[in-house]
């Protein structure tokens, strides 16, 4: 675990892989990445694509996940609101 210095920021990582891990920086959300994941997630569906504004142009998207052109909910996406 990483505590930024004099804030209450922290961040965690796996010790075997690297991966970021699930904080407690915010209490209405977390963040697990999917490499996390070793089991269930057959029964997962994507909900929402973060910075889509800023992706290779190569790059497609192809299923129903809502597109946000920079961070989830922010005011300044024009995608509208989560």
């Amino acid at each position: 675990t990483w505590h930024e210095p004099n804030h209450d920021w922290q961040t965690s990582f796996c010790t075997a892989c690297g991966s970021s891990l699930p904080g407690k920086n915010n209490k209405e959300r977390i963040y697990i990445p999917v490499s996390l994941l070793t089991c269930g997630a057959e029964n997962l569906k994507v909900a929402h694509h973060l910075y889509v504004g800023s992706k290779a142009a190569w790059e497609v998207i192809g299923d129903e996940g809502k597109q946000h052109l920079g961070a989830y909910g922010r005011a300044s996406d024009p995608s509208g609101s989560p």
